[in-house]
C-alpha cells in the first residue's frame, strides 16, 4: 500500500483490481492495461480455423472422442493438473465420449502418464510444452472446456481468444486473470474442492457450447485485445509526464 500511495500513477492489470485500489489511491492515478496475450494473432487463427470443418480437423488431430477437455499450463503441483485426470475418469465411467488433451510440461507429467496406464484412462493426449500458437490453438479450438483445476492466468485469455471457456476452482491464489470467468458466460469457478462439483459445469458448457462459444469470442474481442493493454500503458504515461 506504501508503494502504492508513493507512486505517481498506478497500472492495474484488470478493472476489478482498479475498484480494489480505488481506497488506497486516488482514482486518477489508477489506470487498467489488461494482461494479454498477442491478441491479434489468436484472432487471426481463430478467424481461419472458424472456416475449417471442425469434425476434419479433429479428425487430423487424432482426436477420435465426441467432446474434449484441455488442460493448458505448467504440469507442476499448484496447477492440480493431476485432478484433470480424476475428473475425467469420472466423466468417462459415467460413459461420456471424452478426451483430454494436455499441453505443458512440468515435474507432474511423470506422474500422469503414470496415472493414464494405471487407472485405464481412454483418449489422453500428452502433448509436452507447445510454444508455437498457431500449433496449440487447433487442439484448444477442437476443444469444449479449459479445465485448470489449480491457479489461473493467461491460459484464460488464450482460451477465450479461441472461444474456449475455463473452468477452474475457487479459494485458490489466481492470477489476476481470474477476473476474466464471468460465471455461465466466459466459464464457471467452482466452490466446493470436491472433484465431482467440476462434472455439472463441464456437461453445461458441452450442451451449450454454441452459446459459450459466442460470449467468449465477444468477451475477448471487447475486452482483451492487446490495444487495450497499449491504451492503458500510454494513458498512465500521459498522467505522469503531464502532471508533473
Amino acid at each position: 500500500r506504501w508503494l502504492v500511495k508513493m507512486s505517481d500513477a498506478f497500472i492495474c492489470y484488470t478493472n476489478e483490481d482498479k475498484k480494489k485500489l480505488s481506497s488506497v489511491i486516488e482514482d486518477k492515478k489508477l489506470f487498467v492495461a489488461v494482461n494479454t496475450l498477442d491478441t491479434d494473432e489468436l484472432f487471426s487463427i481463430r478467424r481461419s480455423l472458424e472456416k475449417r470443418d471442425k469434425n476434419q480437423l479433429k479428425s487430423e488431430l487424432g482426436l477420435r472422442s465426441i467432446n474434449y477437455l484441455c488442460l493448458l499450463g505448467r504440469l507442476i503441483p499448484e496447477k492440480c493438473p493431476v485432478d484433470a485426470l480424476s475428473i475425467l475418469k469420472i466423466l468417462q465411467k459415467q460413459q461420456h465420449s471424452i478426451g483430454l488433451i494436455i499441453i505443458g510440461d512440468g515435474f507432474e507429467k511423470s506422474v500422469m502418464e503414470e496415472m493414464v496406464f494405471s487407472e485405464g484412462l481412454k483418449d489422453v493426449h500428452i502433448l509436452g510444452s507447445i510454444m508455437e500458437l498457431e500449433k496449440s490453438a487447433s487442439y484448444i479450438f477442437s476443444s469444449d472446456v479449459l479445465l485448470n483445476p489449480g491457479y489461473v492466468g493467461l491460459s484464460v485469455n488464450q482460451g477465450l481468444c479461441l472461444g474456449v471457456p475455463t473452468i477452474t476452482r475457487d479459494g485458490l491464489p489466481h492470477s489476476p486473470e481470474i477476473d476474466f470467468i464471468k460465471e455461465a458466460r466466459t466459464g464457471f469457478i467452482v466452490n466446493d474442492q470436491k472433484l465431482m462439483n467440476f462434472v455439472q459445469p463441464i456437461k453445461t458448457v458441452i450442451q451449450n457450447r454454441e452459446k459459450f462459444y459466442k460470449e467468449s469470442v465477444s468477451f475477448a474481442e471487447k475486452n482483451l485485445d492487446m490495444k487495450f493493454y497499449i491504451q492503458g500503458v500510454s494513458d498512465a504515461i500521459n498522467y505522469v509526464t503531464t502532471s508533473s
